[in-house]
């Protein structure tokens, strides 16, 4: 079984108290995603709790392509590791 592959993944909304703030860095999410390819189950790993809502917000609308295991479409647990103030890092 393979990673689960992302095919639509809009980009986080810097927050404006995090810029003004000079906040940046990664947030690390453990997500789940369902047999459609759905996050339906996010939790915060770490990272800072302004850009942690701002990451959650984004990922919530993200989608990725079911993972198969043999012949049929499975849930997974996936680390979805966001950055803010650099390259944005998609898991």
């Amino acid at each position: 079984m393979k990673a689960p592959r992302l095919i639509f993944g809009p980009d986080p909304v810097f927050p404006i108290l995090a810029r003004q703030g000079r906040i940046s860095g990664a947030v690390a999410i453990e997500a789940v995603i369902d047999t459609e390819g759905n996050v339906v189950e996010m939790r915060t790993v770490s990272g800072h709790p302004i850009l942690a809502l701002a990451a959650m917000e984004a990922l919530r609308h993200w989608k990725y392509e079911p993972t198969i295991l043999g012949t049929e479409a499975v849930p997974v647990e996936l680390l979805v590791t966001i950055t803010f103030g650099g390259r944005d890092r998609r898991g």
